[in-house]
């Protein structure tokens, strides 16, 4: 019982550490991608409508197919989304993934209350 807590407890926290973690390295991301402050700065905004945009289409995805199979598949995309950023070799690609990773996300910020 206590294993399925903590299970909960940290996707419920992964939308948020994707965020937090994320803000302090905004400077020195803009530096070493050779960009704009401004235009790293709105890979957060992209982020955060991912997120927004997607809670409404897990919510029904979910009805259909299961919680668990679209929180898995949420949670996949999330990650994908990372990897992404993670080796973005541009600040467009990492928009590109931070993009992902908010609709991945979307899932997870959606179902965990559910579950």
């Amino acid at each position: 019982m206590n294993f399925i807590i903590i299970i909960i407890t940290l996707i419920a926290c992964y939308p948020a550490i994707l965020t937090e973690i994320y803000l302090p390295s905004l400077v020195a991301m803009s530096q070493d991608l050779n960009t704009n402050i401004h235009i790293a700065q709105s890979s957060l905004s992209i982020y955060l409508i991912g997120l927004a945009c997607s809670q409404i289409a897990y919510g029904i995805l979910s009805e259909h197919f299961g919680r668990k199979k679209t929180l898995w598949s949420g949670l996949v995309i999330a990650t994908t989304g990372c990897l992404i950023c993670l080796f973005s070799p541009n600040i467009y690609v990492l928009i590109i993934g931070r993009l992902i990773s908010g609709l991945g996300a979307g899932a997870l910020s959606t179902l965990w209350r559910t579950i």
